[in-house]
C-alpha cells in the first residue's frame, strides 16, 4: 500500500481560475483534469490519498463537498499563508 499526498488548491483544483479570489464562487470550482482518474486509480489499487489544504475551515470543506471528493484523509491548516509555510519550513 502507498500513501499518496495531494494539494487541493491550484494543484488538484483549479482554485485561481475558477474561484478569482471570491469564496462566492465555491461552487464553479473544478478539478484538473486527471485527478478524478487519479483518485479512482489510487482507491483500485488499495493505496490512500491525503488532501492537504491551507485556509478557513468551512471554505476548504465547502470546496471538498464541491469537487465531490472520495478521499481517504484530509489535513487542514489554519489560514497561515504559504510564504509562512515555506519560512517554517
Amino acid at each position: 500500500m502507498k500513501l499518496w499526498i495531494l494539494d487541493l488548491d491550484n494543484t488538484a483544483a483549479h482554485t485561481t481560475r475558477d474561484m478569482q479570489d471570491d469564496p462566492r464562487r465555491v461552487n464553479e470550482l473544478t478539478l484538473v483534469d486527471g485527478v478524478r482518474e487519479f483518485l479512482d486509480e489510487t482507491k483500485a489499487r488499495g493505496d490512500r490519498c491525503v488532501l492537504v489544504t491551507v485556509g478557513e475551515w468551512a471554505l476548504q470543506m465547502k470546496k471538498i463537498q464541491q469537487l465531490d471528493l472520495s478521499i481517504d484523509y484530509f489535513i487542514l491548516s489554519p489560514q497561515i499563508g504559504k510564504a509562512s509555510c515555506r519560512e517554517r519550513g
